[in-house]
């Protein structure tokens, strides 16, 4: 390699790590830093509190039904080339794991699994405005849900909606994917993170987790199961056994940080340089109720597992160190 390459290659290799340390720490901190500039700006500045009070006032209340309503996607922000850079870090890849095309006049739930820590895979491929998906679902415009208390947080919700989010209530899914027109993709990382995430796992918190079913079949979208091989690899935990007095304090950050504390203390800031593929299976179709039952949504639900196995067995082989010892566990 030249001079002129190698300077080339360090140069991006920096930049994928500015925009790496960026993603963790906005994300990780970013909820924070709202209310402490708002505290801030009341209790110091005697110019700046009227217009802290509207501001809140606006989110709060005149405008709290935007995130359940579409949102407020700015492309200029999805078309940051310092998401090109996060993407490249690992890489992720987005694809397809059979050949097939999306009908354009209907609207479809992707369902990805397994959450991990930051959903990595799901940010680069569905938040950004990926190449990738541009290229293997031109006729559609992706929608990815997130927890509603997210967006009660000043200036942290005005870039969640910026990225295209919405809140992940049932409200929210029937506005994206309850139009007769089509068109849109909804994105749901179902469940929740899991600390049981180790190496030869892939363990996902589904069981019991049926709400998005009975939403696809209330709004008549078919299913597609997303798998992001490598989502689970890029952070290592500190094993904690469900005994030990750490676990619960463990979990709570789990459910309304997104990560556990224990993460830092084994990885330091930064999450591994490590490939993640993005697979998307054939989409599942679900005919419409506005009622269903409680046994047609375990119906669907049960088909929608097989799928969701069948799609991990079939292509671990491509994408896991130890696939004969790696294997899809739901609980």
């Amino acid at each position: 390699m030249s001079e002129q390459e190698q300077t080339s290659s360090n140069g991006r290799r920096l930049l994928e790590l500015f925009a790496a340390v960026w993603f963790m720490s906005f994300n990780i901190w970013g909820a924070l830093i709202g209310p402490i500039i708002i505290v801030f700006l009341i209790f110091t500045s005697s110019k700046f509190w009227i217009f802290v009070v509207a501001y809140l006032v606006w989110i709060w209340v005149l405008d709290r039904n935007t995130a359940a309503e579409g949102g407020r996607r700015c492309e200029w922000m999805r078309k940051w080339k310092l998401w090109a850079h996060f993407k490249n870090y690992f890489p992720v890849y987005l694809k397809q794991s059979v050949d097939f095309q999306l009908q354009p006049n209907k609207n479809y739930l992707f369902c990805a699994f397994p959450h991990g820590l930051l959903s990595v895979g799901v940010f680069s491929s569905f938040v950004t405005a990926s190449e990738d998906f541009a290229q293997l679902f031109p006729k559609h415009k992706p929608y990815v849900f997130t927890f509603d208390v997210k967006f009660r947080l000043p200036i942290y919700r005005e870039y969640l909606l910026s990225m295209g989010m919405c809140t992940g209530t049932p409200d929210s899914l029937h506005s994206v994917l309850g139009t007769r027109k089509g068109g849109n993709i909804g994105v749901l990382v179902v469940g929740r993170p899991s600390p049981e995430n180790y190496p030869r796992n892939y363990t996902i918190v589904l069981k019991n987790q049926k709400g998005f079913v009975k939403q696809a079949i209330k709004n008549g979208c078919a299913l597609v199961p997303v798998i992001a091989f490598g989502e689970d690899d890029i952070f290592r935990q500190i094993d904690k056994p469900k005994t030990t007095f750490f676990r619960p304090f463990q979990d709570f950050f789990q459910i309304f940080m997104g990560l556990a504390p224990s993460v830092f203390l084994k990885n330091g800031l930064l999450p591994k340089r490590k490939a993640i593929h993005v697979i998307v299976g054939p989409p599942m179709e679900v005919k419409r109720m506005s009622r269903p039952l409680q046994n047609d949504v375990n119906v669907v639900h049960r088909e929608f597992l097989v799928n969701l196995v069948d799609l991990f067995e079939k292509h671990k082989y491509d994408y896991v160190d130890d696939p004969e010892n790696t294997y899809l566990i739901y609980c």
